[in-house]
């Protein structure tokens, strides 16, 4: 800056070569609620374009904490999950922001405007692309008996390890209401007495001695879960213990499913897009506003 210019700020014009230790001017009556409240400091352009959250972010861009945060919560680090174990993670408080694209890069505008009505040409295509990608989408009989052994195996599990108790396995979401595929993965609903077993962590750790692979316990979700792959049936698979809404959800879309059968080809499809899109997953959702705003 040259000598001789001034700072536009809430105060009145302030020459950059005015003595610092001077007292400061006077304010103006009508200070704008966009500038910095100290005269010497200038507005910052911030850029909210998928970051990643703070502090610990990588190549040392890191944001200070001020005294009213560390007074109120917390470090990340600091803390502590109740009934965390080793599969534990911290799932349930990541922020993850996958951009919207179908590729490495966003995708672009419309490159055409939305048309009103299709031909009968169109039409034609259309219905036939649609029942070919629906055909594609069926789950193949071989992958329907590896769902129904995994639910067996679960089952004999935990009863041979808390006999005397009501557990029962139950499928929900996609293997339960018909809108799966082939490489769609298991959600499983356990519905005991045991009220133990809703510390998931207990689960986790079973799990794992009886050689399921990834395992992933996330105890501080609002619905604790429990992630694991099966090496021997080649199956992913969530499971959550007594949530009688997601069973409940599952009946309601089956009897959609069952009352017409354009339902089923439709939401297959519709599910297919919206996966494609990214669209499916509340946590997978792009943010590009501020104060973490999600889609």
């Amino acid at each position: 800056m040259t000598s001789g210019t001034s700072v536009e700020t809430g105060w009145s014009h302030i020459p950059d070569t005015a003595d610092v230790s001077a007292p400061l001017p006077t304010m103006t009556s009508h200070q704008s609620s966009s500038l910095p409240s100290t005269p010497y400091q200038r507005p910052r352009t911030l850029s909210y374009e998928t970051r990643p959250p703070s502090p610990g972010r990588v190549g040392g861009h890191t944001s200070p904490r001020s005294s009213h945060s560390d007074s109120n919560q917390s470090l990340p680090a600091l803390r502590k999950t109740a009934g965390a174990c080793k599969y534990e993670t911290g799932m349930a408080q990541a922020r993850r922001r996958v951009p919207y694209s179908m590729g490495p890069d966003k995708l672009g505008p419309e490159r055409s405007p939305l048309k009103e009505s299709l031909t009968d040409i169109e039409d034609e295509k259309l219905s036939g692309d649609m029942r070919e990608l629906y055909d594609r989408l069926q789950p193949s009989p071989e992958s329907e008996v590896r769902r129904k052994k995994l639910v067996e195996k679960l089952d004999k599990i935990l009863n041979e390890r808390w006999p005397g108790h009501l557990i029962k396995v139950n499928v929900f979401g996609s293997t339960g209401n018909k809108l799966g595929t082939t490489d769609s993965d298991v959600d499983i609903c356990i519905t005991t007495d045991l009220k133990d077993l809703e510390r998931v962590c207990c689960l986790a750790e079973l799990l794992a001695s009886h050689g399921m692979e990834r395992v992933v316990c996330v105890s501080s979700a609002k619905v604790p879960i429990v992630k694991i792959w099966d090496p021997e049936l080649r199956l992913a698979c969530d499971m959550n213990v007594n949530n009688p809404i997601a069973l409940e959800n599952t009946e309601m879309i089956r009897t959609y499913v069952g009352i017409d059968p354009r339902v089923r080809p439709l939401a297959m499809i519709i599910k297919y897009w919206a996966k494609r899109r990214i669209l499916n997953e509340p946590g997978m959702c792009n943010s590009t506003l501020p104060n973490d705003s999600r889609c």
